[in-house]
């Protein structure tokens, strides 16, 4: 044996590592932006920054014009007024963006030195869809393929139809305008558990009408829903789950209006969906788990029946005391091969952390 043999290493092996990691989960998506702009009158203004494209978008002035709301089903460059009966109008809200969205020079969305507040939604697979459908006039006609049981939809007729809508805190058979009308029968009658069943009115089911809709399920502490009775004082309506970027309120009798966390905390601003402006003493402010109402009789009449929709803009649940975010599933694979197929040939690992909910560690 030579010395250079002696002084000969043994061979190492030479080891292949595969690695994968994966994520079950991914709650911390956004459900919905909210924001602001000043009017500057162009023919067209796009506002970006949103980091989704929206499927849903509201647009409202502080002033007295109309809400309004476009989806991204309807015709190109229309978009409807959202509390009353009018065809789908051009020149609002114009299109819905890869990273926002954009307005025309309407006054509905666009005027000069005027203060316009926004929401947009996307669309998320088992909790927020778009759709359409053609209406064929007969009662117990039933839209599915949503893929989750909403727990609201909102209904926007093409023609001249009023939007209406409905959440599972409604009793079955009644749904609710946007408008001073209180609940009526024969709109969107209940929700199934993949899609929703409507009667024969033609706000939501006339023959030959095309309607566009929004639909969102209350899963993930991405919404919620409810009611009160008005007391004539102020109140705060509480323990929602979630943390409300968004809240509508819809009394009896009363236009439904609407705030977002776009109106900053210390302003006791509301807006209204009807053609009217902004007003205090209504939905003073959004809290952690809730929010205020005063004592305006818009949301706060003694012995009106109101409903209200809140959503969050992201899927986590409020900070109250030991409750924490929905930890992420996470996964792991790996495995090793070595090339001379000696002892240990193959080496697997497999390493799974599940997430253990909502809840202390």
């Amino acid at each position: 044996m030579t010395l250079e043999r002696m002084r000969r290493r043994p061979r190492q092996p030479r080891w292949t590592l595969s690695l994968s990691l994966f994520a079950a989960a991914a709650l911390a998506q956004g459900n919905l932006a909210v924001g602001q702009y000043a009017g500057d009158g162009a023919v067209t203004r796009s506002i970006t920054g949103l980091g989704f494209a929206p499927s849903f978008v509201i647009v409202k002035a502080a002033t007295a014009v109309d809400g309004m709301g476009r989806t991204d089903t309807m015709p190109a460059g229309m978009s409807k007024i959202l509390h009353a009966g009018n065809p789908v109008v051009p020149g609002c809200i114009t299109s819905l963006d890869v990273d926002g969205f954009s307005v025309g020079g309407d006054a509905r969305t666009n005027g000069a030195g005027v203060t316009y507040y926004w929401e947009a939604w996307p669309s998320l697979s088992g909790v927020l869809r778009t759709g359409t459908y053609q209406g064929d006039g007969q009662t117990n006609r039933e839209v599915t393929g949503l893929g989750f049981q909403p727990d609201f939809a909102l209904i926007l007729p093409r023609g001249g139809e009023s939007p209406n809508w409905r959440t599972s805190a409604m009793p079955d058979g009644s749904g609710a305008y946007l408008n001073s009308q209180g609940l009526v029968p024969q709109r969107v009658l209940r929700f199934t558990p993949d899609g929703f069943v409507m009667g024969n009115n033609s706000d939501v089911n006339f023959a030959g009408v095309v309607y566009d809709y929004f639909a969102a399920a209350c899963t993930g502490h991405v919404c919620a829903v409810g009611s009160f009775v008005g007391s004539g004082v102020g109140f705060t309506v509480s323990g929602l789950g979630l943390v409300p970027a968004f809240v509508l309120v819809k009394a009896d009798g009363a236009v439904a209006v609407q705030r977002s966390s776009a109106i900053p905390s210390s302003t006791d601003l509301t807006l209204s969906f009807g053609d009217d402006g902004a007003g205090p003493n209504l939905i003073q402010r959004l809290t952690p788990d809730g929010f205020q109402l005063g004592a305006g009789p818009s949301v706060n009449t003694p012995g009106a029946q109101s409903w209200w929709l809140a959503f969050a803009s992201q899927a986590t649940a409020p900070a109250d005391g030991g409750r924490g975010p929905l930890r992420l599933n996470v996964g792991c694979a790996c495995s090793a091969s070595r090339s001379d197929g000696g002892l240990g040939a193959l080496l697997v690992m497999a390493l799974v952390v599940f997430a253990r909910g909502r809840g202390r560690r």
